[in-house]
């Protein structure tokens, strides 16, 4: 039902010394979310440009850090074929959410 796709991490992420970040994940959101520009009502805020990432607009239920987590979590999951009763509230929505 879902694949797992190689995942290229972005530079900063090797740069910033991740000692081994993910390189697999399960494609469940639509990204990339648009930044729209927001002007707050009221007198301009020392010239600002201030922007709303819009992860409402990934397409699912949940905020869009929860599903790019869980994108990440059910890739791992998949690929260690977890069978186990896990414990962890998580652990067992993302073993469901595989099956």
């Amino acid at each position: 039902m879902y694949d797992v796709v190689p995942y290229d991490p972005p530079d900063w992420a090797l740069a910033a010394g991740f000692s081994s970040p993910p390189s697999r994940k399960v494609l469940l959101a639509q990204t990339p979310t648009p930044l729209h520009r927001w002007t707050p009502p009221g007198p301009e805020l020392y010239n600002l440009n201030l922007f709303i990432k819009r992860d409402d607009l990934t397409g699912c239920d949940s905020s869009g850090n929860k599903v790019r987590k869980l994108e990440f979590l059910m890739a791992e999951c998949k690929m260690s074929e977890v069978s186990a009763d896990p414990t962890a509230a998580t652990a067992r929505f993302v073993c469901v959410a595989v099956s």
